[in-house]
């Protein structure tokens, strides 16, 4: 009777690990919930280089002198979404409407 007792509570306890396995794994829809994805839309790594116009000023290292530099720093619209259902759709788009945005300087903290 005792080794009955014992099977059947063995049975229970593995059956409820099982149950929660399965409901661990049906909540996790989404990819940020996915302990697997490392990246997404990420870019393969790369050499860095800059192109000058000339040697002289290769050997000088100062980027910005050349004619071939853009600086990004300046005012940026931007968009905060508090999750990943409220991003901005098709903010990609040249045409979007980005008027609401906030304006937050670059370099900066938000």
């Amino acid at each position: 009777m005792k080794n009955i007792i014992t099977l059947i509570v063995i049975i229970i306890i593995i059956a409820s690990m099982v149950m929660m396995n399965k409901k661990q794994q049906t909540n996790s829809t989404h990819h940020w919930e996915d302990q697997t994805v490392f990246q997404i839309n990420r870019e393969e790594p790369r050499a860095h280089y800059f192109l000058f116009e000339s040697e002289e000023l290769a050997l000088t290292k100062e980027t910005d002198r050349s004619k071939y530099f853009q600086s990004l720093n300046g005012q940026w619209k931007f968009h905060f979404a508090k999750d990943p259902s409220q991003k901005a759709e098709g903010f990609e788009q040249i045409d979007h409407d980005v008027s609401r945005w906030e304006n937050i300087m670059v370099p900066g903290h938000w």
